[in-house]
């Protein structure tokens, strides 16, 4: 199949172009930059902007493709350009759980439902708000005038993730001091590893029956960010203290900046982004890994391969230990 990957030099659509490829299609990666590293020689690269309509009717031009995977579309006008350029073409539409999770009437784990029939809860941010409500619109222009699935996935981990959010456990991990975690992180939700999602992918576009006009939830196995966090600290062979804060605590003692909680919302409890992920695995007979089998390989790369810049939210780290009186070491748990 000759395919195009809309963000194909992005966290997802470098996993998904280098198992394509490694299967034998002709895939064709679109982006505004290409880094040398991280895609295979084979991958055609494609230089343009998502958001400019000349830009896209160029790169159609270019190739009959039979299949778009867009993993940069996030809003009406994102939607409507895709439709217009690619109007009868196969297209993967890469959604997320935010459409669930922002939405009242939703109860996890959260199956597969028609788009807008609920009302916006309002608890949450308004930038993420605004996230899934875009996603949520664009899902429905597609739907509707082009010949494509929507595919809805939870927070995505692996090698490479550019928002730095496991990142931001492990730095402190790393420099031995404790771990403040929100006082529900035991709550389970999903996760998706980066490889697993490649591999959704091309079960969806080598399989006989496409599932066009449909939503489907794709997600790994579930475990709270509790769970998360005690695994990457066995992985590690690290004993950090880890101190669970109730919300009003974390307010209370000026802990309440940008992002310091991954995976959790303003309010500081953890996101519920638990989703059912069974129709997706019937209808194409798919199965995500064990998360003993991708999480090592994670960690790993990020202790010993990353070599960027310390995530946004660790420039308050020194805050967090002045607060509490603590230095480096310790183990154990409590809750405040």
């Amino acid at each position: 199949m000759k395919i195009l990957i809309l963000g194909g030099n992005g966290f997802l659509g470098r996993a998904a172009a280098s198992l394509f490829s490694g299967r034998g299609h002709a895939v064709s990666a679109f982006s505004r930059s290409f880094s040398r590293a991280g895609l295979p020689a084979g991958v055609k690269r494609l230089t343009g902007d998502r958001r400019n309509l000349r830009d896209l009717e160029k790169t159609a031009a270019t190739e009959d493709f039979d299949l778009v995977i867009d993993n940069i579309g996030f809003n009406t006008g994102d939607a409507a350009l895709l439709a217009k350029t690619f109007p009868c073409k196969r297209c993967f539409f890469i959604s997320a759980s935010a459409v669930y999770s922002i939405l009242d009437g939703t109860r996890p784990p959260y199956k597969e439902k028609e788009p807008g029939k609920f009302k916006l809860k309002k608890s949450e941010s308004p930038d993420y708000a605004a996230y899934a409500l875009g996603k949520l619109e664009a899902e429905k222009i597609l739907l509707k005038k082009t010949e494509c699935s929507v595919f809805r996935l939870p927070a995505v981990l692996g090698p490479g993730e550019r928002e730095l959010r496991l990142y931001s456990y492990l730095a402190r991990i790393r420099d031995g001091g404790p771990i403040f975690l929100p006082r529900k992180a035991s709550l389970k939700r999903s996760f998706l590893y980066s490889g697993d999602f490649a591999r959704a992918m091309l079960a969806a576009a080598e399989a006989p029956w496409r599932g066009a006009g449909e939503v489907f939830n794709i997600t790994g196995q579930a475990f709270s960010l509790e769970e998360l966090v005690r695994s990457c600290l066995k992985i590690l062979g690290k004993k950090n203290k880890i101190i669970f804060l109730k919300p009003e605590k974390i307010s209370e003692l000026g802990l309440d900046f940008p992002g310091i909680f991954p995976f959790s919302n303003r309010e500081y409890s953890v996101y519920r982004d638990y989703l059912d992920g069974k129709k997706f695995e019937k209808r194409f007979s798919w199965k995500p890994l064990d998360p003993r089998q991708w999480l090592p390989k994670t960690v790993n790369w990020f202790m010993n391969d990353y070599s960027g810049s310390l995530p946004e939210n660790y420039k308050y780290r020194k805050k967090e230990m002045k607060l509490f009186g603590l230095k480096a070491g310790g183990t154990g748990a409590k809750s405040l």
